[in-house]
């Protein structure tokens, strides 16, 4: 053997082992959702059969494409959540509003169930509670389909989430910090909300209820 072909042969095999290394998986999965369901980040408005692919990494770091099969069932299916604020303080209230809405195109009275994770107060649809830190919400919801729809009686499912920030008191203490109006004295505090009695020059202060730098 040429050692031109003792040098290509391993270099063959590294590359064939390498690919094969590397190698795309692929997972085929089959899903029933109802209309107006959003999933990965698509919202399904009319019945049929859709096909999506999502890309991730398995355990052991390889790549690997999950094919799903979406099967639109002519039944609706809407979950949505709104809040009236999202970037709050400890303490704070915070009222989250859900609403779902179901149609059948027969005219079938469909119940939906739901619940919130993680779990508040009375699990109402609408409710108003106090915050102390940052919180992400979900609300899921799940409706039985009849028989003649989904045979397998596996139903839809829809779920919606949102992020509730909850920041530090001390800068938001620091904005609302007003000198005692009955005080002669220059009254410094630091942006920790902190009084201090020799001031630095060159440093941010709040006095007077304004940020300044110290002469």
């Amino acid at each position: 053997m040429s050692i031109m072909k003792k040098f290509i042969l391993p270099v063959l095999i590294a590359l064939a082992t390498n690919f094969s290394t590397y190698a795309i998986e692929e997972v085929f999965l089959d899903t029933m959702i109802c209309k107006e369901q959003i999933l990965f980040g698509d919202t399904f408005m009319v019945a049929g059969t859709f096909q999506k692919t999502t890309t991730g990494i398995t355990e052991s770091g390889y790549p690997i494409d999950t094919i799903w099969n979406i099967e639109v069932v002519d039944i609706n299916l809407r979950l949505r959540i709104f809040t009236d604020k999202t970037e709050l303080k400890p303490g704070d209230e915070v009222t989250l509003n859900a609403t779902i809405k179901t149609y059948d195109t027969k005219g079938r009275a469909l119940t939906p169930t739901y619940h919130w994770e993680p779990e508040i107060l009375s699990n109402a649809l609408s409710q108003t509670f106090t915050i102390e830190h940052t919180t992400t919400y979900t609300i899921f919801a799940d409706l039985d389909l009849p028989s003649d729809v989904d045979k397998n009686a596996k139903g839809c499912h829809a779920k919606e989430s949102i992020t509730i920030n909850v920041g530090s008191n001390h800068e938001l203490a620091v904005d609302n910090i007003l000198a005692d109006p009955s005080s002669k004295e220059n009254v410094y505090y630091n942006m920790k909300g902190q009084k201090v009695d020799h001031p630095e020059r060159g440093t941010v202060y709040i006095n007077n209820g304004k940020k300044i730098m110290y002469k």
